[in-house]
């Protein structure tokens, strides 16, 4: 598609993409990002979500590409992309006359939908933490409780000792052991939250019996740290057990 504006021109391409990567983890939201920007890419990344009468979920995304004239024999970026990744991230269309309306109004051009999961994490890779790792992750929330002003110290690269009364233990995946030993030594003492960044593994904590009887103990994992208020640990809460 061509935009002539006074003297210059503008040429829009258009990919669908594909989203079962990206709630399959196999691609995530910010890495296509980050390769489009590397690749020098201007344009808009459209997401399309829509509740059918079934209860089911169904989303659909697109990649407007903007060049200009000037542009015009620059790189193929569905190739650069698809190749990058070794997946079929992204498939150039054809927009059709009647469909000029749907990207005017930035509405779906096509019928191919992709079923979202309520556990579907597309738009989680935005989030300006990195939970796959737990030492990057470690240092992104040392500098959250700084930002927020949180009195805290750092006992061990991922517990944290938080306002004088609450322990607040981040791991990657289900350690009974490393838990046992931490329970034993503070939780007479203190509130304790844990926070499990992998959700499967975080499943085999709340599944533990010894967890679920405690008080005075908050489990999260990274959809609810996500949602977590980081003032609340200044102020005095009740700590629910979950």
């Amino acid at each position: 598609m061509i935009i002539k504006q006074s003297d210059t021109e503008k040429f829009l391409y258009f990919y669908e993409i594909n989203c079962d990567l990206m709630q399959s983890d196999k691609v995530s939201l910010h890495n296509l990002l980050k390769a489009l920007n590397n690749f020098n890419q201007k344009g808009y990344i459209i997401f399309n979500i829509q509740s059918l009468n079934s209860g089911r979920i169904v989303s659909n995304a697109y990649f407007i590409n903007i060049r200009y004239e000037k542009d015009k024999k620059s790189i193929a970026i569905e190739e650069e992309i698809n190749s990058l990744f070794n997946y079929e991230v992204l498939n150039k269309s054809v927009i059709h006359l009647n469909h000029l309306n749907c990207i005017l109004w930035r509405a779906n051009f096509s019928e191919n939908f992709y079923n979202m999961t309520p556990d579907s994490d597309i738009f989680l890779s935005l989030s300006n933490y990195n939970f796959q790792d737990l030492s990057k992750f470690s240092v992104q929330f040392d500098k959250t409780l700084r930002l927020n002003q949180v009195d805290f110290h750092q006992l061990k690269p991922n517990l944290f000792f938080i306002e004088e009364k609450i322990l607040f233990l981040i791991l990657d995946f289900y350690n009974p052991i490393e838990i046992s030993r931490i329970l034993e030594k503070f939780f007479s003492k203190y509130f304790v939250i844990i926070l499990i960044l992998n959700m499967e593994e975080y499943n085999k904590l709340i599944e533990s019996s010894e967890i679920r009887l405690l008080e005075n103990i908050k489990t999260i994992n990274f959809r609810d740290f996500i949602e977590f208020n980081i003032n609340k640990l200044k102020y005095e809460f009740i700590l629910e057990n979950s």
